[in-house]
């Protein structure tokens, strides 16, 4: 059931993402871009070869163990912080001409967190984080992965051995697609073939409900909002929803917006599913990886605006 929030929108800066290739130094270890250029990094004959600077960073680290909370992973502010934190290396490498990416990221260093990084809830922490990412200059995210990792958009191979706690398994585990590969389909939709598609950030005055409007040129193609709150196996209550006001629609160049659209659904059980996850009524909980099932999307007004319940996303397609 929907509660009282209508949630208003409105854009901000407009950016892009886009696909780069060249000579880069990674930069690890306390040392940054800043202190890097200051020592002359870019003055030598080698220096001036490079042509993008790459830095690793994560939202903390399970090396040692210790006990997450997939909310924590999950919470609006805090990815915002932890991306945030790179800003002045971002500005001073651009400052500089060159490219800025993360080389390696992911939600825990080490491999990831047992019954955090391989769930739902990470899978809507990654479309958030990638999504974000772009409105601060980062053009392009390398998510660090590995056979049995438990951050793992697929497990490419099949384990003989539990990827959570390491333990010998009686029956192998199949290679499968985890929860976080449905992030990288829905981002890949959103964006579309086109090489010069934006990505803008729209205000959502809620503490879990982040969005991304997607344009070609000045036309506002689709958008993409997330209910970051978390909807867990142990909740009581009941699971909530949040009204969307699409008003910011009609904030384009040249007049009116579009008036109707569609809605396509990532629907999670609870943030802690690791199974059972479907883009559009489409699952990839399949042997081979392959899609299965029935594409299925709602249409509405955009005048009527959605609603999005907790611990999902949705992609909005304007016709």
């Amino acid at each position: 059931m929907a509660n009282n929030i209508s949630v208003a929108a409105g854009i901000t800066e407009k950016s892009h993402t886009k696909f780069i290739a060249g000579s880069y130094a990674t930069l690890e270890f306390g040392m940054s871009p800043t202190k890097a250029f200051d020592a002359g990094l870019t003055n030598s004959k080698v220096g001036k070869l490079i042509s993008t600077i790459s830095q690793h960073q994560y939202s903390g680290a399970f090396c040692e163990g210790g006990d997450f909370l997939l909310q924590a992973l999950m919470d609006k502010y805090t990815i915002r912080s932890n991306l945030t934190t790179l800003f002045p290396d971002i500005r001073t490498t651009k400052g500089h001409g060159l490219k800025y990416i993360l080389g390696e990221t992911n939600s825990y260093a080490c491999h990831g967190a047992p019954g955090v990084s391989n769930t739902a809830g990470a899978a809507l922490w990654q479309l958030d984080y990638s999504l974000y990412a772009t409105q601060l200059g980062i053009e392009n995210l390398f998510f660090h992965h590995g056979v049995g990792y438990k951050y793992n958009m697929i497990q490419p191979v099949a384990l003989n051995w539990s990827s959570l706690t390491a333990e010998p398994l009686d029956t192998p585990e199949p290679a499968h697609v985890q929860p976080q590969y449905y992030s990288a389909v829905i981002v890949a939709e959103a964006t579309g073939k086109s090489t010069t598609t934006r990505v803008a950030e729209i205000i959502v005055d809620n503490p879990w409900v982040t969005g991304y409007a997607f344009y070609k040129g000045s036309k506002l193609e689709r958008a993409v909002f997330i209910n970051l709150k978390g909807h867990f196996a142990s909740t009581t209550t009941e699971r909530e929803s949040v009204h969307i006001d699409l008003g910011f629609a009609d904030n384009v160049k040249g007049g009116k917006g579009p008036s109707d659209m569609t809605v396509k659904r990532l629907a999670i059980n609870t943030a802690n599913d690791v199974v059972g996850l479907t883009w559009g009524g489409v699952s990839y909980d399949t042997k081979d990886g392959r899609p299965t099932g029935r594409v299925t999307v709602e249409k509405g007004k955009v005048s009527k605006g959605v609603n999005i319940k907790a611990t999902e996303a949705i992609l909005v397609q304007f016709l």
